[in-house]
């Protein structure tokens, strides 16, 4: 199962942001983001206030839910690697056909 750390760079880097301009959108030092990044898990209001910014439900940020909307409006679906023996360019292509 994904962690909010994971989830949260994922996010972060499918905007293009760096970690210094989270910290500035969340009105918090550079070292508290990369904290966030790297093991802590939020209170409730900054969870929420990721969960907004991203458009993502916070089950998705936590971990517990698999798919988000993203800004194109389709569904993706995170698949762990290597499902039911499948190669790495057998996944990347089953993601492509989910996108469309």
């Amino acid at each position: 199962m994904a962690s909010f750390s994971n989830r949260l760079k994922e996010l972060r880097k499918a905007k293009g942001l760096t970690q210094r301009q989270m910290a500035e959108v969340f009105n918090m030092t550079e070292r508290n983001y990369q904290r966030l990044e790297a093991t802590d898990t939020p209170s409730n209001e900054t969870l929420i206030k990721f969960a907004d910014f991203f458009d993502v439900p916070t089950d998705y940020l936590l971990g517990r839910d698999k798919y988000w909307k993203n800004e194109e409006d389709y569904i993706t679906v995170k698949m762990p690697p290597n499902i039911l023996g499948t190669t790495d360019e057998e996944m990347a292509e089953i993601e492509e056909t989910a996108k469309k």
